[in-house]
């Protein structure tokens, strides 16, 4: 079976409503422990992925920065804005 791509896993997770979207709501998230994995945007502002990233060590969360910018995750996901971060909701790996 082939690996699924990046917009056929967005766009199934967020039929099945396990998807959180943005950069405040992700944050939140992650404090919480409700995140197994993290998607950024390429062109996420600096601040913003620092944040994440230092949360995603402390949580020992999966983090990956996509090869494409914020407004194409925003096509991606069917929103008319721009989105820099993606959280996946599930239980983290300790």
């Amino acid at each position: 079976m082939a690996k699924k791509t990046i917009v056929e896993e967005v766009r199934e997770l967020m039929a099945k409503k396990r998807l959180v979207i943005g950069a405040e709501s992700s944050i939140k998230s992650l404090k919480m422990g409700k995140v197994s994995k993290i998607y950024l945007s390429n062109n996420c502002q600096k601040v913003i992925q620092a944040d994440v990233e230092r949360y995603a060590k402390i949580g020992k969360i999966d983090l990956e920065i996509l090869n494409k910018s914020g407004e194409e995750i925003g096509v991606m996901c069917k929103k008319p804005f721009s989105i820099s971060v993606l959280c996946v909701l599930g239980e983290a790996k300790k």
